[in-house]
């Protein structure tokens, strides 16, 4: 029972990389069993790379070793969860690092190689063990892959489950077998990007492990290349690290800044962008700040959070400002404290700076980035009732309707890019724990425990995209939310209603617009409950204790039933306990949270206000299963079309040959 395609020589080719001639590779295939154990070898001789693979539901261990000494990468994978279609939140890698030994990893391992250096340039684990989301950042990163490199994929523990959408990207590339892999299938993939497979073979019966062995000769480097002689600094980085897309790429260019655009008003004001370890991520945001009208890359400062030459390497190229930030610790403990230093950093070196915006380097910038903020910062300056201005929609669902001309205040966390008084930096640091173990986030620190009183200027339509994945990834929340909501893709756009935004402005027109609002009562899941309506606002009231310790359960429900499970679950976006849910063209519907609000005075209705724990456990199981059921038949189609993956099932599960 296997599937050998080593007999297909590789003849000499060329591609558009920096990886520039492969020329008469071999490679034999010396051993191919179905064995117990587990192991992936990677034995790397001056002249040759032999590689020797083998995975299992316990994991796969990675060796790389050099002139016969095992020093490279070591990394044991081993099995964390029960079941096949794992949908856990669980805790990722946030970084492109070095397979790390001290981590445990289940999902699909990809190893990048230069095939003239035999160097590995790009290692992650993606957690597609798990249904939802993680799939898509395989896709980003296999698309970005030079053409030419040598690349390996493979199967730890498990793996297959949440391949999805990315089987078919394994197909356009040359996979024979990776579209048809049910759910605990063991898969094993070595090729070369642009060429040809030099080996793939799966074990498609979860208790079974797969071992494979094949030698693979130092391609050949093409002397004088264009690329290296017009851009050296470039061509050196894209033989070391790979995943860069269009920045290796010979006819690449540099965007050019339009320098007819100059917001004065955001001249003074520091542009800090946190970053690692990831510079594929750390490229695609520097380009889209690049191609947003208003950038001044003077402004720029990028704080690195530990000693990464590849990162350091990337802003050399572009000549951008850096300094280096001394981490400690892992996790989010590490990323608590590096927060700590990133908010020091700029009282240090900006004392007269009015804020600071801060964006993380896996932001992808709208094109009205610059005009957005130029147009917040005076009123958020002005209002001392206000901490800061983001640039992230937090409601900017694809399932509401969003004006890209308005703009709320409400209570929120900074999110993805966003300006922030330098008296709220100041005021968080006095505060601001310097050491004790602590998993908590930043932001949810600064929201939850230090900003008891204050509240932030957010766009309707979203003037960013949080693209990255990384250690706090949720994979239902990548799919549903954070990598579909609506980015204003246009520059200039005027905020119709930024002088609404002052404190005493706001509460008065939201006053006037709840006086000519009609209430609402009933089932918010009922179908159609909020959408047949006629145009015009309306006031659905739930019930909302402020000493309860889950006083946003009800608008979660019911936000969630509005908003077709893409609402998220808090109560950011509100004022003073009224949230609004554009759910389709001329329907506004205003959430009140009684008696948390101020404004609960309108629900004159006491008995008919929504109270999810007052309904009938019927109803309160009807509830649930509506909210829960978008979730549940997505995971019944995926698994189901796993279950249908019988073609190679069917084809070597008798032990045919091919």
């Amino acid at each position: 029972m296997y599937l050998d395609r080593s007999r297909n020589k590789i003849e000499g080719w060329r591609c558009r990389g920096t990886h520039c001639l492969l020329g008469k590779m071999w490679l034999s295939l010396v051993s191919f069993l179905i064995l117990g154990i587990v192991g992936l070898h990677i034995n790397k001789t001056q002249n040759a790379l032999s590689v020797e693979v083998a995975n299992s539901v316990f994991g796969i261990q990675l060796e790389s070793a050099q002139s016969g000494h095992r020093i490279l990468e070591e990394v044991r994978l081993m099995r964390r969860n029960g079941g096949w279609y794992s949908d856990q939140r669980g805790k990722g890698s946030h970084q492109n690092e070095s397979l790390d030994s001290s981590k445990q990893k289940e999902g699909l391992v990809m190893l990048v190689k230069n095939p003239a250096t035999l160097q590995t340039t790009f290692s992650k684990v993606f957690r597609t063990n798990e249904l939802f989301g993680f799939y898509m950042d395989v896709q980003w990163h296999l698309r970005r892959i030079q053409n030419g490199s040598l690349i390996l994929f493979v199967v730890s523990a498990s793996g297959t489950a949440g391949l999805r959408d990315a089987a078919s990207d394994f197909s356009a590339v040359g996979s024979l077998i990776g579209h048809h892999l049910p759910a605990g299938a063991h898969w094993v993939w070595v090729f070369v990007k642009g060429g040809r497979t030099l080996l793939e073979t799966a074990v498609l019966d979860k208790p079974n492990s797969v071992l494979g062995h094949l030698h693979i000769p130092k391609a050949q480097l093409e002397q004088n290349t264009a690329l290296e002689i017009f851009d050296e600094k470039r061509f050196k980085f894209c033989r070391k690290y790979d995943s860069m897309g269009e920045f290796c790429d010979f006819d690449y260019q540099r965007p050019l800044l339009n320098s007819d655009k100059r917001y004065e008003i955001l001249t003074g004001i520091p542009f800090i962008i946190t970053a690692g370890n990831r510079p594929d991520y750390l490229f695609e945001s520097l380009t889209s700040l690049m191609k947003s009208p208003g950038f001044q890359p003077q402004n720029l400062h990028v704080l690195i959070g530990g000693d990464w030459p590849q990162t350091e390497d990337l802003l050399d190229i572009f000549n951008f400002t850096y300094s280096i930030i001394p981490i400690r610790g892992e996790g989010n403990f590490m990323r608590f404290l590096y927060y700590r230093q990133v908010f020091s950093f700029i009282v240090e070196n900006f004392p007269l700076a009015p804020a600071a915006i801060l964006m993380d380097e896996d932001v992808r910038v709208s094109p009205d980035f610059f005009s957005y903020f130029a147009q917040v910062l005076p009123v958020l300056l002005e209002d001392d009732s206000l901490f800061c201005a983001t640039a992230f929609g937090h409601l900017a669902m694809p399932t509401l309707f969003s004006h890209k001309d308005k703009v709320r205040r409400g209570d929120m966390q900074v999110g993805w890019g966003y300006a922030i008084k330098l008296t709220a930096i100041k005021e968080a640091l006095l505060s601001w724990p310097a050491d004790g173990k602590s998993d908590r986030f930043y932001d949810s620190w600064l929201y939850y425990e230090h900003i008891v009183q204050g509240e932030c200027i957010f766009p309707e339509v979203s003037r960013v995209i949080h693209f990255g994945i990384g250690l706090n990834a949720v994979g239902t929340r990548l799919e549903t939310y954070d990598l579909v909501i609506d980015m204003e893709t246009e520059s200039g756009v005027h905020l119709t209603n930024i002088m609404d935004i002052p404190l005493q402005n706001w509460k008065l027109s939201l006053k006037k617009i709840l006086e000519d609002s009609t209430l609402i009562y009933g089932d918010p899941c009922e179908k159609n409950f909020f959408t047949e309506r006629k145009n015009g606002s309306y006031i659905f009231s739930y019930r909302c204790e402020s000493n309860s310790t889950d006083f946003t359960k009800n608008l979660m429900l019911a936000g969630d039933c509005a908003c077709k499970l893409s609402f998220v679950s808090t109560e950011f976006g509100w004022h003073d306990g009224v949230t609004l849910l554009r759910v389709k063209p001329g329907v506004d519907i205003y959430f009140l949270g009684v008696p948390h609000s101020s404004y609960s005075y309108f629900a004159v209705n006491e008995s008919l206000i929504w109270d999810f724990e007052k309904l009938s456990n019927e109803s309160q199981y009807k509830i649930w299963g509506y909210v829960s059921f978008p979730y549940q038949r997505s995971a019944w189609k995926v698994m189901t079309d796993l279950e249908r993956q019988e073609f190679l099932r069917a084809f070597l599960g008798e032990g045919k040959e091919m």
